[in-house]
């Protein structure tokens, strides 16, 4: 399930209570939650074990930013006591992450042409050259090539990270690991007009470990507790029990109290001043000059 980027952990439980739920006839659903995510916000967590793993096979490499967010947020969680160990080693050894990896691939390409298909039936048409980005088209014509059994090949790697991961968190409540590998990168950096081998290396690089929360059913959260010497935030992912989103908004909870976010802007808003018209042309020059395409719509 996605969920949504807030700048509170107060607007995240409320919009999780609005939309939280199956719906009939959903083939898979989180536990039930009797009461309101709101609420654990003034609730304590308990005496939390919390697992460092701060990354994830194979991306090897992890900025000195991103180590440094892992490290200052592990601190954070042992002023109020927690047990927090480096468990990386032993998270790693526990999943195949060529399989999983591999079955992603499957299950995202797979899905990607049945979406595409499904779009040129509404249009009654054929694809086109230019309908996709290159490596999107590419992704398309070698789906076609992947068979049932494969599908569900996927699925049960799936199952069994799944499994697996119970059992690592039959010792630890919450795991604790960068959101990115490295700081944001620049836009376009990553981009579907290159090769499907460039995009590939790119995403391994910058974001090994979030996938796995998708890939097993974990809740999980990216926290921005940390800035990068450049203002750009760097975000701290904690990853809870199978239906244990309430721990994760308690933590979250104290996390946001010991160090509030909310006021941090970035120094090119600030610089801007975006509540004054002067503000407004700052920006759009500065989005212009990035090759945006800036218009100015009147109200009458």
């Amino acid at each position: 399930m996605k969920h949504a980027v807030t700048r509170s952990v107060r607007g995240s439980a409320a919009l999780m209570d609005a939309t939280a739920g199956a719906e009939r006839g959903d083939s898979y659903s989180a536990p039930y939650h009797s009461g309101l995510f709101l609420a654990e916000l003034a609730r304590e967590p308990g005496m939390l074990r919390i697992a460092i793993v701060n990354t994830m096979r194979p991306t090897q490499f992890v900025h000195p930013e991103c180590q440094h967010a892992v490290s200052d947020a592990a601190n954070l969680c042992e002023s109020p006591g927690y047990f927090v160990e480096d468990a990386t080693g032993n998270f790693n050894r526990r999943f195949v992450s060529r399989e999983l990896r591999q079955s992603h691939g499957i299950t995202v390409l797979v899905a990607l042409r049945r979406r595409i298909l499904q779009r040129l039936k509404v249009l009654d048409r054929e694809l086109r050259d230019d309908d996709l980005e290159p490596v999107t088209h590419f992704y398309c014509d070698y789906a076609n090539e992947y068979s049932a059994v494969q599908i569900e090949d996927c699925r049960s790697v799936f199952h069994r990270a799944a499994r697996s991961m119970a059992t690592f968190q039959s010792k630890y409540d919450v795991i604790l690991t960068p959101t990115l590998a490295t700081p944001p990168v620049k836009h376009g950096e990553i981009c579907m007009t290159g090769t499907s081998q460039s995009v590939l290396e790119g995403l391994l690089k910058f974001i090994p470990c979030t996938q796995m929360a998708n890939w097993t059913g974990q809740p999980a959260m990216s926290v921005p507790l940390h800035q990068s010497q450049d203002g750009l935030p760097i975000g701290v992912q904690f990853m809870g029990r199978f239906g244990d989103e309430p721990t994760l908004f308690r933590l979250a909870s104290q996390l946001e109290k010991a160090k509030p976010w909310s006021d941090r802007r970035p120094q090119i808003v600030q610089r801007a001043m975006p509540d004054s018209k002067e503000g407004n042309q700052t920006i759009g020059a500065l989005l212009t000059s990035a090759g945006n395409d800036v218009r100015t719509i009147n109200d009458t």
